[in-house]
């Protein structure tokens, strides 16, 4: 998870949270992490191998995901204690669960007792029982916005999000527990909605190359622009209106379009 920071201005520091293994990879992520000016002090190194993401790039832009958490699987309570201080201080924190769903929990506690706002991307979405109990019971109430994608809504609520009418159910379902809720449907666009009202962003027309790392950059830019709206209209994000979302949404789908 990433916490990112108001410095001054237009200025952000963004942190990241996680870990390497003691092997060749680490050093050349770190190396890569820090040329995009990421704060890497809390990039823990266990023993053990370095996380991988497959993506498998289709013709038609879409994007298929393997993923080999390794370490990142060993994030403890301890090391997000660790970043407490960073955390509390934070203008959002952005998390997903390919670290342990323990260490995310922990992490929107500490930011939810801060009045933190909390950006959640559900991927890996727990199998276990035990899992599902605390993304449902202590992760999601504590969960300002809730960005799954079209596969991510489908196991967060067993809908198949074919039409409209299947989004706006399932979104009733997932609003129960947070705050916004962003699904992101690929090649259809996006699903935004509160607990008033809901409306579908169309996608902007371009002609796709690679899809790999495009759902990361659309969240990236949503919460950047939902947290600007927030700091120069001296609001709340529980406050900000309808029409902020949508225009966020637009902001991180030309982003999106960009990157793919």
């Amino acid at each position: 998870c990433a916490a990112i920071k108001n410095i001054c201005g237009e200025e952000r520091e963004v942190y990241l949270v996680g870990c390497v293994g003691a092997d060749k990879w680490a050093p050349f992520v770190l190396k890569k992490l820090r040329e995009k000016n990421i704060e890497t002090s809390f990039v823990f190194q266990k023993r053990g191998k370095t996380g991988i993401v497959l993506e498998y790039i289709y013709g038609n832009g879409e994007v298929g995901v393997g993923l080999d958490p390794g370490v990142n699987k060993e994030l403890t309570t301890e090391d997000i204690f660790k970043v407490s201080r960073i955390i509390e201080r934070s203008a959002l924190v952005v998390g997903q669960i390919e670290n342990s769903i323990e260490a995310l929990a922990y992490s929107f506690t500490l930011a939810a007792n801060a009045n933190v706002p909390t950006l959640l991307d559900p991927s890996v979405v727990p199998r276990s029982e035990e899992g599902k109990k605390i993304l449902f019971c202590e992760v999601l109430p504590r969960t300002t916005i809730l960005m799954p994608d079209r596969y991510e809504f489908k196991e967060l609520t067993g809908i198949e999000p074919r039409e409209r009418k299947d989004l706006v159910q399932g979104a009733k379902k997932l609003l129960q527990h947070c705050k916004i809720l962003c699904i992101t449907l690929g090649s259809k666009g996006v699903f935004v909605s509160d607990r008033k009202q809901y409306r579908l962003v169309p996608p902007f027309p371009i002609t796709p190359i690679d899809g790999g790392g495009v759902g990361d950059v659309f969240r990236g830019v949503f919460g950047y622009k939902i947290v600007e709206y927030c700091e120069t209209q001296n609001s709340t994000i529980e406050s900000i209106p309808f029409r902020a979302l949508i225009d966020a949404a637009r902001y991180a789908s030309a982003a999106a379009a960009i990157a793919i």
